[in-house]
């Protein structure tokens, strides 16, 4: 799966893991709603500020579970989700 910058095309496309397929339903923006132009199949379309908001999320409930210190584990942040905070970066 590649992903593709439509706000800045002189990026290579970024090739993502095939498990990517099944975490992009956390923070794609469905065809239909207003912004996302008609869609191929196995063609998503991420909005920035959607990114954004899943980011702060994930971000705020590792910072809860270190603050709550209760022993459990925070799990390292997947691939995925490091790429998208690169993505995201560069804007």
């Amino acid at each position: 799966m590649l992903i593709h910058s439509v706000d800045h095309p002189d990026l290579p496309p970024f090739e993502m893991p095939a498990r990517f397929k099944m975490e992009i339903v956390y923070f794609m923006t469905p065809s239909g709603n207003p912004g996302v132009p008609p869609l191929g199949p196995n063609e998503y379309w991420i909005r920035l500020d959607e990114a954004i908001k899943w980011l702060e999320r994930a971000m705020e409930a590792g910072r809860r579970a270190v603050e709550a210190d209760d022993g459990s584990r925070i799990a390292e942040p997947t691939h995925e989700t490091i790429a998208l905070h690169r993505r995201i970066a560069r804007q």
